[in-house]
């Protein structure tokens, strides 16, 4: 049988790090199918649909009445291509701008999603003596998509107890990033507080990469126990 664990956490948090460090251990044990990384999907979406976005972002910014040339290199890189950070600058500012472009991108994360699942589930997976196996979705706004977590077996967060941590490490990874910057980046997504109490379990990383992979260690026993997962 296939079994769906959600991957999730705010900005900053160490994701990232934690989903490879569970890639390896899964590897390890034979029993990971695939890996659907959301971020990886929403870049390539936005490659893909590039001049369609470029149309409907103009548009946005004519109804918000942003005075800002959505062609400059201010929004796109060097290759014409929309620019996620340069982007995430932007919307960050305009919080019903952001609404629009989520409403605008979400649809197509979400559809693509499902493809990728659809293509790694069976029918055989129901027969009897069927391997099991593990699907990670690396969701970043899990909680914030309707209907995706009744489909998860498992959802696991990656936490920051201190806030503070959180937001250094976020200012860090952001050189040009302003301290009010950083806060309106993480006053925008769902508290970490709040992914903790909708989640199965918390690895939790205030600490170095050491503490960090014997939280992952902790959990990742945890999980096979729970779930009754063998080594393939």
């Amino acid at each position: 049988m296939t079994i769906l664990i959600g991957l999730t956490g705010s900005i900053a948090t160490g994701k990232t790090t934690v989903g490879e460090l569970l890639r390896q251990r899964l590897n390890k044990d034979h029993i990971l199918k695939c890996y659907i990384d959301c971020d990886k999907i929403a870049h390539e979406i936005l490659r893909k649909n590039n001049e369609k976005l470029i149309e409907a972002l103009e548009l946005m910014f004519k109804v918000e009445q942003i005075e800002l040339d959505v062609h400059s290199e201010d929004v796109l890189d060097s290759e014409g291509f929309i620019d996620r950070p340069k982007l995430g600058e932007i919307i960050f500012k305009y919080p019903s701008l952001r609404r629009k472009w989520n409403k605008e991108t979400h649809g197509k994360v979400f559809n693509e999603i499902v493809t990728q699942l659809w293509k790694h589930y069976s029918w055989k997976q129901w027969l009897p003596g069927a391997k099991q196996d593990v699907i990670i979705l690396d969701m970043p706004l899990l909680f914030e998509t309707p209907h995706v977590k009744r489909f998860l077996k498992r959802v696991i967060c990656v936490s920051i107890q201190d806030e503070q941590v959180q937001m250094e490490r976020l200012l860090k990874r952001n050189p040009k990033m302003t301290r009010e910057e950083a806060h309106q980046r993480m006053r925008a997504q769902m508290s970490s507080k709040e992914k903790e109490k909708l989640s199965d379990y918390v690895i939790y990383n205030d600490g170095d990469l050491e503490a960090l992979t014997r939280n992952v260690d902790t959990i990742y026993s945890q999980l096979k126990k729970d779930l009754h997962l063998n080594s393939g």
